[in-house]
């Protein structure tokens, strides 16, 4: 047997391999998005980074929601901001991808009011 033919049947193996790991995984996801309808919050502990995952319902699951919030770029001093930026995957009525700024939010630190800007 060529080595050729030997390497492709491992890369074979593990793509199978890796194929009937990840489907109870995302069968898990799906279950306990359905499950829990607040979905999964991330922090990464650094102030206001945070994530967040929820299934999209209407009278049907119509997509995921993917909800990212972030600092600010171009925040003035002597404030905080966050933009949170809001993903949908859907797949009912018509599959695609949408993206938006959700909001943009500054808390000042002092008297000083404080606009985000526009990436």
């Amino acid at each position: 047997m060529s080595n050729l033919r030997r390497w492709a049947e491992r890369i074979g193996l593990a793509a199978f391999t890796a194929l009937v790991l990840l489907v109870p995984l995302v069968l898990g996801l799906v279950f306990y998005l359905t499950v829990f309808p607040e979905g999964i919050t991330l922090n990464a502990g650094k102030g206001i980074w945070e994530g967040r995952i929820w299934l999209v319902k209407g009278t049907a699951p119509t997509g995921i929601g993917l909800q990212s919030t972030e600092p600010a770029a171009g925040t003035p001093a002597g404030a905080v901001c966050a933009r949170t930026i809001l993903t949908t995957f859907q797949w009912s009525p018509r599959p695609g991808i949408r993206r938006e700024i959700g909001s943009c939010r500054c808390q000042p630190l002092a008297d000083a009011t404080a606009l985000c800007l526009q990436p």
